[in-house]
């Protein structure tokens, strides 16, 4: 984007609504219940000024890099998902992404909170929370070969 006050980025913001309204769809899947992304879109907005500073960590289509210093995962999977899931798909790619030395923090609901009180408050008995941070990290380190040791702890 470019300009110079808040209304010039957010006229070009809302110049995106015919972009977003033929390219973002999702439709709600009939065996899960989930949202289905009918045309998965990566939209990265930022400063027309500031892209010598973001060039080497702007997506581009067609450009696989596995060399990432930091991904934060905040709850990146539904919670009833298998912790084999959650390895294979989600866990060890991002995981694999990373450049020597670089960190992934994930962030996960495994429940005993104030929130699964509020879930069985509303649905007595339900128990929305399959597996903890460690049914997750044996997944994926046995699965995969992560040989990270110091990928010891989820929250």
């Amino acid at each position: 984007m470019s300009g110079r006050t808040a209304a010039d980025y957010e006229r070009q913001i809302n110049d995106l609504e015919p972009f977003l309204a033929q390219h973002w769809k999702a439709s709600v899947s009939k065996k899960s219940g989930n949202p289905v992304y009918e045309r998965p879109v990566v939209l990265v907005p930022y400063l027309q000024s500031c892209q010598f500073l973001l060039n080497q960590v702007i997506p581009r289509q067609g450009a696989l890099t596995a060399d990432d210093d930091l991904v934060i995962a905040s709850q990146p999977y539904r919670a009833r998902a298998s912790a084999e899931f959650k390895a294979r798909k989600v866990v060890a790619p991002l995981a694999l992404a990373l450049a020597p030395g670089g960190r992934l923090v994930g962030i996960h609901s495994c429940g005993n909170d104030p929130g699964l009180e509020i879930i069985q408050s509303v649905w007595p008995g339900e128990q929305p929370f399959a597996n903890d941070q460690r049914d997750i990290l044996r997944e994926t380190k046995s699965r995969w070969g992560m040989r990270h040791t110091n990928t010891t702890s989820m929250h």
